[in-house]
């Protein structure tokens, strides 16, 4: 978790203890249910680093949030 964690950006709620209960509740995920994407993100001007795109992120959060992800656009 250590090696990963800068890369992440998540809620102040995410610890080993909700990992741990999630895990839990996806033991009968089956791989072919799981999909995965990358958080919409732009260029910082001047710099060779990408930072998260907040207007894309929140119209993601929404898509996610009202099960409509077939709508997302990246």
């Amino acid at each position: 978790m250590n090696a990963i964690a800068p890369c992440l950006i998540v809620d102040n709620g995410l610890d080993a203890a909700y990992l741990g209960d999630l895990a839990v509740s996806l033991r009968d995920a089956r791989a072919s249910n799981i999909g995965f994407l990358t958080v919409p993100a732009k260029q910082e001007s001047g710099k060779g680093t990408a930072v998260p795109d907040g207007a894309k992120v929140s119209a993601l959060a929404a898509d996610l949030h009202a099960d409509r992800l077939d709508r997302y656009q990246p």
